[in-house]
């Protein structure tokens, strides 16, 4: 099972529904009608028109990695780098979002875009730097990402897709706020939570330690 939307079933768009605030959901636009400065309409492959006063758009990000072409390394929508954050040539190591972290034995193919990574990764890759010809560390990668709606901070850590097993813990007091916990064979992958923050940082750790599902569900049930 995959899902790319983790939480719309249970706050997404109904959420936003209950604040009056309409969301034309997985339909992409067509050209914006008028000129970028004074767009008025969005028109939607659906069928259906979006009338606003202002129209904001979001287009993404593009790793720069212009000035690799000519290094030799391995480049593929960012600097690919394996599981101990080691680029295609020797001496040669990654951090930040400009890193795709290739890891065959774990199913690892992702670059993420978070300031977060900078700064994991840089960690990593001090301590395997200073290991020589020693053991190195392996980055697991935990992305993070939050965003604030209608007074509750909804979150996600790790990974919300390819997972086979989801579980859901509603606050004890007030349901609609919730975490879902994603498993992949036993293992914990990622979380997403609306309006619980304290469980999301707790769980963190757990990711980058690679632990299992049940040991996640025991921590998040035993938090208020």
């Amino acid at each position: 099972m995959a899902s790319t939307t983790p939480l719309t079933k249970r706050r997404g768009i109904g959420g936003h529904a209950a604040e009056r605030l309409p969301l034309a959901a997985f339909a992409p636009p067509r050209p914006l009608v008028g000129a970028w400065d004074v767009a008025k309409r969005v028109d939607l492959t659906d069928g259906t028109a979006v009338v606003a006063d202002l129209v904001v758009v979001a287009l993404g990000v593009r790793p720069n990695t212009n000035w690799l072409e000519e290094s030799g390394l391995k480049v593929v929508d960012g600097l690919v780098c394996d599981e101990y954050l080691r680029a295609s040539r020797p001496h040669v190591w990654g951090a930040g979002d400009v890193v795709r972290l290739i890891d065959t034995s774990d199913t690892i193919n992702e670059r993420a875009e978070h300031w977060t990574s900078a700064v994991d990764q840089a960690e990593i890759v001090a301590r395997n730097v200073a290991a020589g010809t020693g053991p190195l560390d392996t980055f697991r990668p935990a992305p993070y990402l939050w965003s604030d709606q209608h007074g509750l901070r909804i979150q996600t850590i790790g990974s919300t897709a390819n997972f086979d097993t989801e579980r859901v813990l509603h606050h004890r007091q007030q349901p609609g706020r919730l975490i879902s916990l994603f498993g992949t064979a036993g293992r914990f992958i990622g979380a997403a939570a609306i309006g619980i923050p304290r469980h999301i940082a707790r769980l963190r750790p757990l990711l980058a330690e690679g632990t299992d599902l049940d040991s996640a569900l025991v921590l998040s049930k035993s938090q208020p």
